[in-house]
């Protein structure tokens, strides 16, 4: 039973120290570039991927 609880314990920080880099890794590139950029796990694992505009509707 314990090992079951440190497990989901582990699990549930290792995704919360996830989200945290990835918030800080994507304030840092809207802070330094002027490009756009997508705030998601990419397959490569890096934690924001470039993404481009969308054009407004005419």
């Amino acid at each position: 039973m314990s090992k079951l609880i440190d497990e989901n314990v582990r699990r549930h920080a290792e995704e919360n120290n996830m989200k945290q880099n990835m918030k800080a890794v994507y304030a840092q590139s809207q802070a330094t570039s002027a490009g756009f950029y997508a705030q998601r796990l990419s397959k490569n694992n890096n934690y924001i991927i470039p993404a481009l505009p969308r054009p407004a509707p005419q």
